[in-house]
């Protein structure tokens, strides 16, 4: 039986580890992004009083950029674990440089993508009629939480507030109450 080359153990934990990254990025970045909008729509839909949406994920939209760097990167150990050889140098040097554009390129993108992301999908929001609440509403929660509420007076409630930070349903509650007020 033929052992394995020195450091296969090591090469085959940073593959894996590459492509679990890039999955993440490529594939479970762009779904989290999908669900906020989705969600969101739907209670843009469904009219709801009041909603949350995630002002980060709009971070997401770049996300696959770095995905297909961490894909890159990881088929360098593809290589090896199926060649028991190093790529060739000029191969490596190729795709390592590559990927270190597109992580950069990914890593300058995020905020101006977020920032964009969110002046676009905050504009569709509000040209359907809600507003944003202050931030003082969602203080002490999560930093990247949104609320929006179809009437100002909404956002004023000390009773919104309280179910806000004390339920864990929170927009049902909520709206739950803010109907029968």
């Amino acid at each position: 039986m033929q052992t394995p080359p020195q450091g296969t153990r090591t090469v085959l934990l940073a593959t894996v580890c590459m492509l679990v990254m890039s999955l993440g990025a490529g594939v479970g970045a762009p779904y989290l992004l999908y669900l906020d909008v989705r969600d969101s729509r739907a209670a843009i839909d469904q009219q709801l009083s009041f909603f949350l949406s995630d002002s980060a994920v709009a971070i997401f939209t770049v996300a696959p950029l770095g995905g297909a760097a961490m894909l890159l990167l990881a088929s360098g150990g593809i290589y090896r674990l199926t060649t028991n050889q190093p790529p060739p140098k000029w191969i490596g040097k190729s795709v390592t440089r590559v990927a270190g554009i597109l992580l950069l390129v990914t890593l300058i993108a995020m905020l101006p993508a977020r920032y964009a992301g969110n002046v676009y999908w905050h504009a569709q929001i509000r040209d359907t009629g809600y507003v944003q609440c202050p931030k003082s509403l969602t203080r002490g929660a999560q930093w990247n939480t949104i609320a929006w509420a179809r009437d100002p007076d909404y956002c004023r409630d000390p009773h919104v507030r309280y179910l806000y930070l004390n339920s864990t349903n929170r927009m049902e509650e909520i709206n739950a109450y803010l109907r029968r007020r």
